[in-house]
């Protein structure tokens, strides 16, 4: 569970200078609207993909939220039990001590 963790982060951090480029490319069409015979189609692409990508960065950024969610979960009962552990297990004079 931790490595897919660190896969969903790493896919969601890749996520934001795609955003930037995809961001870039449909300004620049925009800015030149209406001087080439492609506009609409340009438009409609970029807009598409701007729409996909923000549906998959809305996606991946749950699936990180819930993953690293679980193994902070799973990491501290890990320490608890260990510590919890320890303690059963000292000598019965520990427990005198101040």
């Amino acid at each position: 569970m931790g490595y897919s963790a660190f896969i969903i982060a790493g896919v969601n951090a890749f996520a934001f200078p795609l955003f930037g480029f995809i961001f870039s490319k449909l300004m620049f069409i925009l800015m030149g609207a209406g001087y080439t015979k492609t506009f609409a189609q340009d438009r409609d692409f970029w807009c598409g993909m701007f729409l996909i990508e923000c549906i998959m960065i809305g996606l991946f950024s749950f699936l990180q939220k819930w993953v690293f969610s679980i193994v902070g979960e799973n990491l501290t009962f890990d320490v608890r039990f260990d510590l919890f552990k320890g303690i059963i297990y000292k000598h019965l004079q520990w427990f005198d001590n101040k």
